[in-house]
Formats: C-alpha cells, sequence, structure tokens
C-alpha cells in the first residue's frame, strides 16, 4: 500500500523485508555447551570427537568394522574420564589433608 509519509513507508517496507529474511533464514537458538568438569582436558575433548565422529560413520555405513572402531573408542574415552576424574579427586584430598593440621 504506497503512503506519502515516509515513517509509514519505511515500517511497512521493514517489515516485509524482516517476513522474507525470516522465512528464508530463521534465528536458530543454539547450545553452547561448557566443560564443568575440571578433569576434562584437550585429550578427552579430542577423545570425545574421535567417538562421535566414529559413531556417525558407523550410522552411515552400518559396517561392522566402524561398529568396532567406535565402541573402541568408546571404552578408550570412558577409561580415559575415569583416570582423570580419580586423578583429580585424589590430588584434592592430598590438598586438603595437607591444610589440616
Amino acid at each position: 500500500m504506497p503512503s506519502n509519509d515516509v515513517t509509514k513507508a519505511w515500517d511497512c517496507f521493514r517489515n516485509v523485508l524482516m517476513s522474507a529474511i525470516n522465512s528464508l533464514a530463521p534465528i536458530k537458538q543454539a547450545r553452547i555447551k561448557q566443560r564443568t568438569e575440571p578433569w576434562i582436558d584437550s585429550d578427552i575433548l579430542a577423545l570425545i570427537i574421535q567417538r562421535e565422529t566414529a559413531f556417525k560413520q558407523y550410522k552411515q555405513s552400518k559396517i561392522e568394522e566402524h561398529l568396532n572402531i567406535f565402541r573402541s573408542l568408546r571404552n578408550k574415552t570412558q577409561i580415559t574420564i575415569s583416570k582423570a576424574k580419580q586423578h583429580f579427586f585424589t590430588e584434592k584430598l592430598e590438598e586438603n589433608k595437607k591444610m589440616i593440621p
């Protein structure tokens, strides 16, 4: 609808433009993961990424060999996390033992 008022014309144009932009490229919500656990380091994160990649590869191919690779990475990741967690808590206990007279 044409208008002689510049403000109304701008509002109309902006509404049409924004509705077109929102239909072609809608805003998506993204969740940013934070590693809150202090025992997770870059080595563990790399193992997790490898494990997830292997799982995606198995899901696409359904090949037994890819499943075995995923399983071995899953086990290695879990063992590494367990050891890191155990080391972290042992270290914290030792720190607290020194603080007690």
